[in-house]
């Protein structure tokens, strides 16, 4: 420790979060009961296979990769 500072006391700063009271459960039901509900929206069902972005990019990179692999891509047509 340096010459000339104190340690800091932990007292001195407020609590992150103030104390609660009550079970967390009860809390959270009565704040959703005094909440209006909403109908929500029904969305569609989609049919067929659900893919994410990261995978249709992964999937897009190794075809373009294969593609040149192959020579059906010129050189210089994808930089």
């Amino acid at each position: 420790m340096r010459k000339g500072r104190r340690p800091r006391d932990p007292s001195q700063y407020p609590p992150l979060r103030p104390p609660t009271q009550g079970a967390p459960s009860a809390r959270r039901r009565s704040v959703m009961s005094e909440t209006p509900s909403r109908p929500t929206p029904t969305t569609p069902a989609r049919t067929g296979p659900r893919i994410s972005e990261d995978w249709a990019a992964t999937l897009t990179g190794l075809l373009l990769l294969g593609l040149c692999l192959l020579g059906v891509i010129p050189e210089g047509l994808i930089p």
